[in-house]
Formats: structure tokens, C-alpha cells, sequence
């Protein structure tokens, strides 16, 4: 018994893949932070910015979210925060609409908890 393979023609497959991705493309486009600068925000000062969307992930070092937004002269970027800052900016965002103003500080906190140690703190309010 032999068993017949469809050969592929050559000639169309090429047209047939590059139209397949164009309309791949075209029903889902890019995501919106991969072309976006990343802020890292400095710790121990008062930061503005205004918050379009976020997004909860699995990253590389654990739970994390990505904020998107745009800075006080309105480029777009986005920020990242883990542990307890991750934590405080979920907290916030619950009952938000956005896009919504803040004002934010990052801060190293001493543990209670655990004397010697520290954590890092986000501190973010709407900015009404």
C-alpha cells in the first residue's frame, strides 16, 4: 500500500502564506505597549502621570502589571511594577475609570515584620 502525499505548488504557497498573515494582521493588530518607552520611576519623589490602561501578567520575576499611560509633556509610555507595588496599583484600580490623572511615589519601606529588611511601597492617588 503506498500512501500519496499532496505535493504543494511552489509557485502559490509563498501568496498563500503572505496573504494569510496580512489578514492575520489586519484582525489583530499589534498590541499597544510593545513600541511605547519604558519609565522607570525613580523612588523617594512625586511623580504625575496620566493612566489610559493596565495590564495584569505573569512575568519573568513573578505576578506583575504593566501601566500605560502618557507623562506631563504627553508621550505615551509604559511602567512596570511587581510585589507589594503590584499589589497597592490593583488596590487602586479597582473602581477606576480611566483614563484617569495620579500622582504616584515609590518608596523603600522598612519591614516590620522582618527588622533589617525592606519592601518597596507604591503610594498612588487620583489626582481629582
Amino acid at each position: 500500500m503506498t500512501t500519496k502525499t499532496k505535493q504543494k505548488n511552489t509557485k502559490d504557497a509563498p501568496s498563500e502564506v503572505d496573504a494569510f498573515i496580512q489578514e492575520v494582521q489586519g484582525e489583530n493588530p499589534a498590541r499597544t505597549g510593545e513600541d511605547l518607552p519604558t519609565v522607570r520611576f525613580e523612588r523617594d519623589e512625586l511623580h504625575t502621570m496620566t493612566v489610559t490602561e493596565w495590564n495584569a501578567f505573569e512575568g519573568q520575576y513573578g505576578p506583575s502589571v504593566c501601566v500605560i499611560g502618557e507623562d506631563d509633556e504627553g508621550t505615551r509610555i509604559k511602567t512596570f511594577f511587581g510585589g507589594f507595588e503590584r499589589e497597592a496599583f490593583l488596590r487602586f484600580a479597582e473602581g477606576q475609570e480611566f483614563p484617569v490623572q495620579v500622582r504616584l511615589v515609590r518608596k523603600l519601606m522598612d519591614s516590620e515584620q522582618n527588622p533589617g529588611r525592606s519592601y518597596a511601597a507604591l503610594f498612588i492617588k487620583a489626582d481629582v
